[in-house]
């Protein structure tokens, strides 16, 4: 029995964890959505969006199901249907994130190693038939699985995200997820990974970069060498997910940390593929770096990068810690004291709450973004003093 305590500040954790995930890919999808094209190759900008809308359909599922369902300390829904349903979507997330994840390695190794099959597969509308195909793969699997009697769902008393089975039904489902399911869990991580080791190999062997300055070839170096480390993150990553979740449920947890550990590793991994793309992609990382200049605002004295970068994340860390003390306070509220202390102060406080949560919202979804991106926020700040 995991101990209150431990459930209370676990979950506490967890919605911090997911309300940060979703601004890390808020802001991957405003630079997304601001870069031209042309600046990034076409499959790897619509493949990662699919990724980030994976990241933000998990993130979903830990919204409506785990935070609240940790928090409370019991089935919150009256039918079972529901937290399936969440967890159907759960299982999408997972899966889609591991199908997209190893087709970019791909697309990244067609476009260098075989340019016919890029051509054939990631090259003009054939990435749309790409995309629609891995998509389909993800659904039916998933559909296949429920309908024959497995599915995800969140267990109310060890408080984790689990796999389970109908005996008189499953049969074939258990079959069909050890078959493909458990498969492209364990192998996939695992091909990415080669995938990876291949381009840093061919990069460093088939492009004779001796004849060029120091400076070229240092660069070309750092290169190769961050290719291949965002393959091993990536893919490692993957891994532990995958052991997180089919394994560690079986381990005896008295105290509820083994739980909140795997919860932590499942909640991380959506934001794992949008640091990364952030950190080892140049055309992502320099436009949310060093656009100040060509953003909306006084472009004849922009703010240096390093202190508009500092200033964000202060906003960040700042609104995220208000919104959940916020959270905490309606929910102490709620619990303590005797029904007239909560008819006299709840609904005067819970105003004052209310404004408060959407202020730190639109400064996460406005403001945080914006400056970090480099658009001129006080358009933003000025609807924030007449609004909220």
């Amino acid at each position: 029995m995991v101990e209150p305590a431990m459930r209370f500040v676990g979950a506490t954790v967890y919605l911090i964890i997911s309300i940060l995930t979703i601004v890390l890919n808020g802001l991957l999808i405003i630079v997304l959505g601001n870069l031209n094209n042309t600046k990034i190759k076409r499959s790897f900008y619509f493949i990662i969006w699919q990724i980030t809308i994976c990241g933000l359909l998990s993130q979903f599922v830990e919204l409506t199901l785990v935070v609240p369902g940790t928090y409370a300390g019991y089935d919150i829904f009256k039918y079972k249907q529901i937290p399936r349903a969440i967890g159907f979507i759960d299982a999408i997330s997972y899966n889609g994130l591991l199908y997209f994840s190893l087709t970019l390695a791909i697309s990244r190794l067609a476009a260098i190693v075989f340019p016919r099959v890029n051509t054939m597969f990631f090259e003009g509308r054939t990435i749309f038939v790409t995309i629609f195909v891995v998509w389909s793969i993800d659904g039916i699997f998933i559909t296949v699985t429920l309908l024959t009697g497995c599915w995800n769902t969140f267990d109310f008393e060890g408080f984790f995200l689990k796999h389970e089975c109908q005996p008189d039904l499953s049969e074939f489902a258990i079959q069909l997820g050890r078959v493909w399911g458990a498969n492209t869990a364990n192998y996939f991580p695992a091909l990415m990974m080669a995938i990876y080791l291949v381009l840093f190999l061919y990069v460093r062997f088939s492009f004779n970069i001796a004849s060029g300055s120091v400076a070229y070839i240092k660069k070309r170096r750092r290169q190769e060498y961050l290719l291949l480390m965002q393959g091993f993150i990536i893919s490692s990553y993957l891994e532990l997910q995958n052991i997180a979740f089919m394994y560690f449920p079986h381990i005896a947890d008295p105290i509820g940390f083994v739980t909140f550990l795997q919860n932590v590793i499942v909640l991380v991994g959506s934001a794992v593929n949008a640091a990364v793309i952030f950190c080892f992609n140049n055309e992502i990382r320099s436009s949310v770096l060093f656009s100040s200049s060509t953003m909306t605002g006084n472009a004849s004295n922009p703010v240096l990068p390093g202190i508009r970068l500092a200033g964000a994340a202060t906003y960040l860390i700042i609104n995220v810690i208000s919104l959940i003390l916020s959270i905490l306070l309606a929910v102490v509220l709620w619990k303590s004291g005797d029904l007239k202390f909560k008819r006299t102060f709840f609904i005067v406080i819970i105003q004052h709450l209310i404004s408060d949560m959407m202020s730190e919202f639109v400064q996460l979804t406005l403001v945080v973004p914006a400056t970090f991106a480099g658009y001129n926020v006080s358009s933003v700040l000025s609807f924030l003093d007449n609004v909220v």
